[in-house]
């Protein structure tokens, strides 16, 4: 989960620079999409989880993705 958290902030920050936008600020990513992202590796892995188990990996990829965006950022214009 960790690696796909950390392609997920890196999708993101691609997506930004593709509409000549800057990858700053705070992590703009939701755990809906955190869900969302993470119901997609639960279907490719095809491994049965329980509830507990599928939030607390939904969380560990939400983390690393914001982790991962933290390191990336880059600075606002005013910061510059």
């Amino acid at each position: 989960m960790r690696e796909a958290g950390r392609a997920w902030a890196t999708d993101v920050r691609t997506q930004l620079h593709a509409e000549e936008r800057r990858a700053c600020g705070g992590w703009p990513g939701t755990l809906s999409e955190a869900e969302a992202r993470a119901a997609r590796e639960f279907r490719r892995s095809s491994i049965a989880l329980e509830a507990a188990d599928r939030h607390g990996l939904v969380k560990i990829l939400y983390a690393a993705a914001k982790d991962h965006w933290h390191d990336q950022r880059e600075p606002a214009e005013r910061d510059e």
